[in-house]
């Protein structure tokens, strides 16, 4: 897109890049982390203590929760580059977050 700036790009854009690069990238990658290097057996016994009182009687292990947790790292990380490309206005960062979310529908779809 030569000679667009963000003065040009809908709110909705802006908007979006900004809620990706800081909400759903940086936030969650540092909350993931957090979590990520503060698990241990007597939070993991906790959860699912907490989840068999829901009525859920899924045991998960701690290869689980840090599978789960790593996986959240790595999407938190597209996420940051989806933002920023999307805030500096780059042709590349529209169309990475539409390929993005569209990969995440199809995989919800997949693992439902």
């Amino acid at each position: 897109m030569p000679g667009k700036n963000k003065l040009d790009l809908p709110l909705g854009v802006i908007l979006l890049g900004k809620i990706n690069f800081f909400l759903f990238g940086w936030a969650v990658f540092i909350l993931s982390c957090y979590v990520l290097i503060n698990l241990n057996q007597d939070v993991l016994k906790q959860a699912n203590d907490l989840l068999l009182q829901e009525g859920i009687s899924v045991e998960l292990t701690m290869a689980q929760v840090k599978a789960a947790l790593m996986i959240q790292v790595f999407l938190s990380f597209l996420f940051i580059v989806s933002g920023f490309g999307l805030i500096k206005v780059k042709e590349w960062g529209r169309k990475y977050t539409v390929y993005y979310a569209f990969s995440l529908v199809v995989f919800t779809f997949l693992t439902a």
